[in-house]
């Protein structure tokens, strides 16, 4: 399947926009990661979606909109009244405190959203993203977009362009190579990893819940809104990214800290570590040959930017083992953690499906 990369142009917007309401698939930025998105109101434009992924059909979408002309409570009522057919009044809270933004809600369906979208369950995910260039694509278009990450089902998610089309370039499958695709390009994605998600279904009984981790952190919710989001009340609601394999390298990914003082070697076994604050290891470099040092960040900000680049990058350095030092699970941290523990279950040649 071929690729083909626009810049974010009028007329390139118009151009793609045009694409998706004749049902095609369109790679667009979200501040997130790029997605691949699909009028979320057409059974053909999705089942495109589920085959260029290869995803499972009974895996939920999110559904992208713009954002309305003010961010009053009667504009996200009528926006939220499209797609659910209850909106509770802290639904319209968080949608005025983090909307645009890498926040989506679960929500109780409306009668219209189709089961594609759904996975089958009697709730949607809802999201308004930030990027400007999915802005003015969602604007042009005129409606929802289902966008899951253009990747491959269950591989590193892409916060470039660059990383859409080498994700599908070396694919085998006949119903992959049928199509092509369209990518915008926004440049790198600001946050690159995918939204909080908070669900929203079950509120009057246990509240809000955390299905996934994001940047945006519970304690920030609470914070700006009040709004006190549970973490420990577990759900059964099938969700974007809630499966324990996922974001992962075909390279082995392992979640450690190594001891350096017993280490021992594995002959012919080579090493990527990626760590933080261990300054001992930079005086020891010398001593491991067969290891590649990586020093992260400081900032959780800058690491979740940097995630799934440097994944990707150290994907292709034909390393035995990815070895990344584990971070804080509080906080922002805890978006990084989750991703990288799905990563982690993932990660192999083994793993890998046999049609990569």
């Amino acid at each position: 399947m071929q690729t083909t990369i626009y810049s974010p142009t009028q007329e390139h917007i118009k151009l793609l926009a045009d694409q998706l309401q004749a049902n095609e698939v369109v790679a667009i930025p979200t501040e997130t990661v790029y997605g691949l998105a699909g009028n979320a109101r057409s059974a053909v434009a999705l089942k495109k979606i589920f085959e260029i992924k290869n995803r499972p059909e009974n895996h939920p979408l999110i559904v992208h909109f713009a954002k309305p002309d003010e961010s009053t409570h009667q504009a996200w009522t009528e926006v939220l009244a499209e797609w659910s057919r209850e909106i509770p009044e802290i639904a319209i809270q968080l949608a005025q405190a983090f909307w645009p933004g890498p926040l989506t809600l679960v929500l109780p369906k409306a009668k219209s959203v189709l089961k594609e979208v759904t996975g089958g369950q009697d709730s949607v995910g809802l999201r308004c993203p930030s990027h400007p260039v999915a802005q003015a694509i969602l604007k042009e278009f005129g409606g929802g977009l289902a966008a899951p990450s253009a990747n491959r089902f269950g591989k590193i998610s892409p916060t470039t362009s660059l990383h859409v089309t080498q994700e599908f370039v070396n694919v085998r499958d006949e119903n992959f190579l049928q199509h092509h695709l369209a990518v915008l390009d926004g440049g790198a994605c600001h946050i690159g990893i995918e939204s909080t998600i908070i669900n929203l279904c079950d509120w009057s009984t246990t509240g809000p819940t955390l299905l996934r981790p994001g940047m945006i952190s519970i304690a920030e919710i609470e914070e700006k809104t009040g709004i006190v989001v549970s973490e420990k009340i577990k759900s059964s609601l099938r969700h974007s990214g809630g499966l324990m394999a996922h974001y992962a390298p075909k390279t082995l990914l392992s979640l450690k800290k190594i001891d350096f003082k017993n280490f021992v070697a594995i002959p012919y076994h080579r090493l990527a570590y990626v760590y933080r604050n261990l300054d001992h290891v930079a005086l020891e470099k010398d001593k491991f040959p067969m290891i590649d040092f990586y020093l992260l960040p400081e900032s959780a900000e800058q690491i979740a930017h940097n995630l799934y680049s440097q994944l990707r990058e150290l994907d292709t350095k034909s390393y035995d083992e990815i070895v990344f030092c584990p971070l804080p699970l509080v906080g922002q941290w805890h978006g990084i953690m989750d991703r990288l523990l799905r990563a982690e279950q993932g990660s192999g040649t083994a793993n890998d499906p046999s049609h990569l």
